[in-house]
C-alpha cells in the first residue's frame, strides 16, 4: 500500500480520467474494477496501465479506431499501385483485406499496412513466389503424401488439382495450399471434413433431431430440423453437432445447463426479473429463467438482487427460454450489453444483467408480457404489490 500522499495522487489522478473506483485501492499491478463516467462502463485496468494510458479500455478502442480510419477510395489506389485488385470494401489499416493478386489471380489477403511496404508497380504475391520455386514432381510427392493421386500436372499452389483420394478412392479437387494448411488432401477423410447424407442424418438423430429437409451439403449451412423432445423446429448446422456433449435443439442446450437447478424443458417454468437497487448509480436489473423460483430467488437475494420486479408463469421450459432468448434480443437491439461484470457474478448470469438508467425493470417485464412468442398457453403475470397476487391478464 502506498504512502497516504501517493494515495491522494492516485485518486486525483482516477478523478481525472472521470473514473468512479468501485473498490478499495488493490496494489499498482493488479486489476481495479473501474466505471467510466462518460460511456458508463465497467472495467478493469491496473494502476500501472492508468498511468500510462488511462482507463476505460471501451473508450480507448473507439479513439483508436477513430486514428485507424482510412480513406476507402484512395486506400483502393494504393492497393492497384502495388499489385492487389480489392474484392471488397477497406476493413482498416491493420486487417486483413480480401484482394486478387494481378499475377497470379489467386484471393490473397494482405493488410493495407503490409501492402504500403511494396513499391509502386510491383506485382505478385506469396503464391506467385512459392509456386514458382515449386518443382512439379516435388509437388506431385507433395500432395500424394497427403493422401491424393493427381490426375493432371501441378496447376499451381493455389488452383485446384484433380485426383483420387487414396483412402476412400472419391475423385476430389484440392488446391496444394489448402492440403499444407490441413495435413490432408481429401475434404472427406479430412478431421472435421465434408459427412455424406447418411453420416449426416445419423449424426443429427443422436443429437436429438429428426429431419424435415434433405441435408443441406455443407456442414455450416442451417439443416431444417425438429427437436425430438421439445418438439420445437430448429436449425443446426452439422459443424455445431459435432462439438462434444452438444444438441441438435439450442433450446435443450439451454435447458441442459439449467438442469442443475431443477430445471426441464417439459416443466413449467418462469421468466423472473429482478433489481439490485444498489448497484452503481442507478442500480441493476436482471432476467432469467428458473424452474424452481423459491431457490432462485434466494440464490439472487445473496448476490444483491432483493427487489422482486415481477415473473411471468408459463407452461413449459421451452416457452420460457424462448421468452427470454426474446427479451436478450429486444436489450441488444437497443444497444444494452451486460452490465454488472463477470467477477462480481463468477457462478454465472452476469450477461443477463442490463443498466436500469438505459431501461426500466418494469418495461422489461411489460415487454416480456407482451411478447408473441408461440405458447401452448397464455402466462400468467405475478407482480408484488403489498404481498403476492396473481394477475389473470388474458
Amino acid at each position: 500500500m502506498p504512502r497516504s500522499a501517493d494515495l491522494e495522487a492516485v485518486y486525483r489522478r482516477i478523478a481525472d480520467l472521470d473514473l468512479i473506483p468501485l473498490i478499495a485501492y488493490p496494489g499498482a499491478g493488479k486489476s481495479w474494477p473501474v466505471l467510466h463516467r462518460v460511456c458508463m462502463k465497467v472495467s478493469e485496468p491496473t494502476w500501472n496501465n492508468m498511468r500510462r494510458q488511462g482507463g476505460c479500455r471501451y473508450c480507448a478502442a473507439v479513439a483508436s479506431a477513430v486514428w485507424r480510419k482510412v480513406d476507402p477510395d484512395a486506400s483502393a489506389y494504393r492497393m492497384l499501385e502495388r499489385g492487389y485488385r480489392p474484392l471488397v470494401l477497406c476493413p482498416g489499416r491493420f486487417i486483413p483485406w480480401s484482394s486478387e493478386c494481378m499475377r497470379c489471380h489467386s484471393t490473397v489477403d494482405p493488410t493495407l499496412s503490409n501492402a504500403l511496404r511494396r513499391p509502386v508497380g510491383a506485382l505478385g504475391c506469396r503464391f506467385c513466389e512459392v509456386s514458382a520455386k515449386l518443382d512439379p514432381d516435388e509437388a506431385a510427392a507433395e500432395m500424394v503424401s497427403y493422401g491424393v493421386i493427381p490426375a493432371v500436372p501441378f496447376p499451381g499452389i493455389d488452383k485446384e488439382w484433380p485426383g483420387q483420394c487414396t483412402t476412400c478412392f472419391r475423385e476430389v479437387s484440392p488446391m496444394l495450399g489448402n492440403a499444407r494448411r490441413r495435413a490432408n488432401g481429401c475434404r472427406w477423410c479430412a478431421p472435421n471434413g465434408a459427412v455424406s447424407a447418411e453420416e449426416a442424418e445419423e449424426l443429427l438423430r443422436l443429437k436429438g433431431g429428426i429431419p424435415m429437409a434433405p441435408y443441406p451439403g455443407a456442414t455450416t449451412v442451417p439443416w431444417p430440423s425438429r427437436c425430438s423432445v421439445c418438439k420445437t423446429e430448429i436449425s443446426p448446422t452439422v459443424h455445431a453437432m459435432r462439438r462434444p456433449n452438444s444438441l441438435a435443439c439450442w433450446l435443450c442446450g439451454r435447458a441442459k445447463g439449467h438442469a442443475a437447478g431443477g430445471f426441464k424443458v417439459l416443466a413449467p417454468a418462469v421468466v423472473y426479473v429482478v433489481e439490485h437497487r444498489g448497484y452503481g448509480i442507478s442500480g441493476a436489473g436482471k432476467y432469467g429463467v428458473s424452474g424452481s423460483w423459491k431457490s432462485r430467488r434466494g440464490h439472487h437475494r445473496l448476490q444483491g438482487f432483493d427487489h422482486v420486479t415481477g415473473i411471468v408463469e408459463c407452461r413449459t421450459g421451452r416457452d420460457a427460454l424462448i421468452l427470454e432468448d426474446a427479451v436478450e434480443k429486444m436489450l441488444r437491439a437497443e444497444g444494452i450489453g451486460p452490465y454488472v461484470p463477470k467477477f462480481l457474478m463468477p457462478h454465472g448470469g452476469w450477461t443477463e444483467t442490463w443498466d436500469l438508467a438505459l431501461r426500466p425493470a418494469l418495461s422489461v417485464l411489460e415487454f416480456a408480457h407482451a411478447d408473441t412468442a408461440p405458447r401452448p398457453a397464455p402466462p400468467r403475470l405475478s407482480v408484488p404489490v403489498g404481498g403476492w397476487t396473481e394477475l389473470a391478464l388474458f
